[in-house]
């Protein structure tokens, strides 16, 4: 499989082949086949190509195009994990971290979103930067990615410009260097295996969004970790547009906005945890109600 090189990438040292970590990928995944064989098929070069020593954990959500079942006969060597299709994005990858913890210890956790396309030098100075950084102390390295065939970031790590409102986040853009970061998307994310087994992988108290947000906060919060975002780009995965505003009626936009995956606790659980004290948190969690309402 080979791959065309949209844009440049930082320019860091090849990766160090004679002590290389043992790295376990999380992949949550649901019905979109094409998508996810595809991507899994560049990943696996790249790590292969750079000699990585990585085992595979993979959790299909029920796909109706079976998606689990089409990886397994692809890619034997993956671990694959199926469920009733109820777990969505952050659950599913905390149910997949549960299994692949069976198999550890793990020098890192890798989570990796099934619609990056990576690029197989990028992720070879990534891993190489990952494991020198850790020589200094526990560091959660984040990938950045692009447009497809383009330059714009899509998916990156943050910054909170104020700490009272811990969900107004900027996006930080990747450069020649590392960058600190309070938190992150987790596209392209590897966790030091201890720092993610201490932690207890994601929080499944959130649904599909959110929980890689509360993640990279958990980490940056601790008196011995650091997020970092890498050098460069790890490779291309477009944005999702924004939903556009909803013409329905009132009553059912509120119950929208405060159910299922839109479930107003899940904000609000962040707030309340990475406010600076109780009484912001509950002023933002007020705030943001009130505007959920109009």
């Amino acid at each position: 499989m080979t791959m065309e090189v949209g844009v440049p990438i930082a320019d860091v040292a090849h990766p160090d082949k004679s002590t290389p970590a043992r790295v376990a990928v999380l992949v949550a995944c649901y019905n979109r086949c094409e998508i996810t064989l595809e991507n899994l098929g560049y990943l696996i070069e790249a790590l292969e190509s750079n000699g990585i020593d990585a085992e595979i954990f993979l959790l299909d959500d029920g796909s109706p195009d079976r998606t689990g079942e089409k990886v397994a006969a692809a890619y034997p060597q993956i671990k694959i994990t199926t469920s009733g299709g109820n777990l969505f994005w952050n659950r599913g990858m905390h149910r997949i971290y549960t299994v692949a913890r069976q198999y550890g210890p793990f020098d890192g956790y890798l989570l990796f979103n099934d619609d990056v396309r990576v690029n197989p030098l990028a992720v070879g100075q990534f891993l190489s930067l990952w494991q020198r950084l850790n020589t200094e102390c526990p560091t959660t390295l984040v990938g950045s990615t692009h447009v497809t065939g383009g330059t714009q970031t899509t998916y990156s790590a943050f910054w909170c410009p104020n700490r009272f409102r811990p969900l107004t986040l900027a996006l930080i853009e990747p450069n020649e260097s590392t960058q600190p970061a309070d938190t992150f998307n987790a596209n392209f994310v590897l966790v030091p295996g201890e720092t993610l087994d201490r932690l207890g992988g994601t929080d499944p108290t959130y649904w599909h969004s959110f929980g890689d947000i509360d993640l990279g906060y958990r980490i940056s919060a601790g008196q011995n970790d650091r997020v970092l975002l890498a050098p460069g780009w790890i490779g291309a995965c477009d944005g999702r547009p924004a939903p556009p505003p909803s013409d329905e009626p009132l009553l059912r936009r509120i119950r929208n906005g405060f159910t299922g995956l839109n479930d107003a606790r899940q904000p609000a659980r962040i707030i309340w945890r990475f406010a600076p004290n109780r009484f912001v948190a509950i002023g933002v969690i007020f705030a943001m109600i009130a505007k959920r309402l109009s």
